[in-house]
């Protein structure tokens, strides 16, 4: 299995090691943003992400996204995302023991 890691830093799996920054593949969402109205006053509104080129699939090949990307692409089962998460001693995420799909 490869992994490919299109966040803008570097993955660190215990069990694995380092999966740097790919340079080919960089997944960047756009956001698009509509008033809808308001409720008692406090404005509401509706907001969307998408619009990006899309890593193909690929047999044997995972792609390390961010919760926001697995979570606008859930049909991308090789969308993979960091998980029970590794904090240092001031509680800054310096790595992970696993990967995640979500569904």
């Amino acid at each position: 299995m490869t992994f490919i890691n299109t966040t803008p830093h570097e993955v660190y799996i215990a069990v694995y090691g380092v999966v740097p920054v790919s340079e080919e593949h960089q997944i960047r969402l756009s956001e698009k943003v509509e008033k809808i109205g308001e409720i008692d006053h406090v404005p509401f509104y509706s907001k969307n992400f998408g619009g990006s080129d899309l890593p193909p699939v690929i047999s044997d090949v995972c792609y390390i996204v961010s919760m926001i990307v697995a979570q606008t692409y859930p049909d991308r089962k090789d969308f993979l995302i960091p998980h029970d998460l590794i904090r240092d001693e001031k509680g800054q995420i310096v790595g992970c023991r696993s990967l995640a799909r979500l569904g």
